[in-house]
């Protein structure tokens, strides 16, 4: 890496300030969410961590006094990478897997699911069926839960790859259509639809205020950089590899809203008294072959691009654009990109290093 860009990104970037930022946003929810408990499902992945780092934040900080239970099938582990959790008067620690839950006998006021296949599970080949089995199932099981424990909002993190392959620009919520062969989907855009189905009939039937956030992509600390994201396999090659890799052609368009936007977006959906499905992403597009080349000049423009046209392993179907129509939720919620694509690199490459 170029030693005068490395002097700079070296000081290592403090997601404090993002919390901050995140925070000043949501105020006026993260008020309503003050002396409340909140069940979170997938408390351990990229989403999951930034809502626990702020929920912690705002205790520790503003007094919220907001109570959290994680359910996560492996404790120990969840602790080895949190260790700054151990003892915390807020937090409960459930140990089990989602799929075979039954009963929990606390009092909860929100639910936050996002339970699925973990990313690199879904890297390393995770099957279809397993895939469908834990949305779908996790589903009934968490809201079973929500039900007994009358909690009063749900918000549920689903995926843009409801939409299908479909190449059609720009996706809007009304896009998807279940009159689409459900068999032809794969396991994770059948599973999230299954999900999806379950949560909105459960919740109408059951007087559940339900949100439902069908995200595409992201970038920012703690996202994953060495499984099946581009942006991040691109800061992960220009910091520590000696070029940049292009799996693919590098054609397909994407976009990536910055974590902290995303976590603004989603609080104000959960708290908030809409309800239906909301497209949560960025409508920046870019082309992977041009996101590789403002990662290569952002961080150390001697590096190489190569690009590899063997086979792009996502753990999904071949989208050549994935991108959000989010008219509806900023016009809802009034939020927006605040943080430019550019910068959201810089932040995610100074936590790496």
């Amino acid at each position: 890496m170029n030693h005068l860009l490395m002097d700079t990104i070296m000081i290592k970037y403090n997601i404090e300030t993002d919390l901050n930022f995140i925070f000043n946003k949501c105020k006026n929810e993260i008020n309503l969410l003050s002396n409340k408990s909140i069940l979170i499902t997938g408390g351990t992945g990229f989403f999951g961590k930034w809502f626990l780092e702020l929920i912690f934040y705002a205790n520790e900080n503003y007094n919220t006094n907001i109570l959290t239970t994680i359910i996560t099938r492996n404790e120990d582990k969840f602790f080895l990478e949190n260790p700054h959790y151990k003892n915390n008067k807020f937090l409960n620690i459930i140990k089990i897997d989602i799929l075979d839950l039954k009963k929990i006998n606390h009092k909860f006021d929100f639910l936050l699911h996002m339970a699925a296949t973990s990313a690199t599970e879904t890297f390393n080949g995770e099957t279809d069926a397993n895939k469908t089995s834990t949305l779908f199932n996790g589903a009934k099981n968490i809201m079973e839960i929500a039900i007994e424990n009358n909690i009063s909002k749900i918000l549920f993190t689903s995926s843009g790859v409801v939409y299908g392959s479909s190449s059609k620009d720009m996706k809007s919520e009304s896009d998807v259509s279940h009159s689409i062969e459900l068999e032809k989907r794969n396991g994770l855009a059948k599973g999230k639809i299954l999900a999806e189905d379950v949560i909105s009939n459960l919740s109408l039937k059951n007087n559940i205020n339900f949100k439902i956030a069908r995200c595409f992509s992201f970038v920012g600390p703690y996202l994953p950089l060495n499984i099946h994201y581009a942006i991040g396999n691109f800061i992960n090659d220009a910091i520590f590899n000696d070029k940049i890799i292009i799996n693919g052609n590098g054609l397909p368009y994407r976009s990536y809203l910055y974590i902290s936007d995303t976590i603004i977006w989603l609080i104000k959906l959960l708290v908030g008294s809409e309800e239906g499905v909301y497209n949560v992403g960025s409508e920046r597009r870019i082309q992977i072959i041009e996101l590789a080349n403002i990662v290569r000049d952002l961080i150390d423009p001697s590096k190489k691009i190569i690009i590899q046209e063997n086979e792009i392993h996502e753990g999904n179907f071949k989208r050549d654009i994935y991108l959000p129509d989010t008219t509806k939720i900023r016009e809802a919620l009034k939020v927006k990109e605040w943080t430019s694509l550019e910068d959201a690199i810089l932040k995610t490459t100074k936590f790496t290093v």
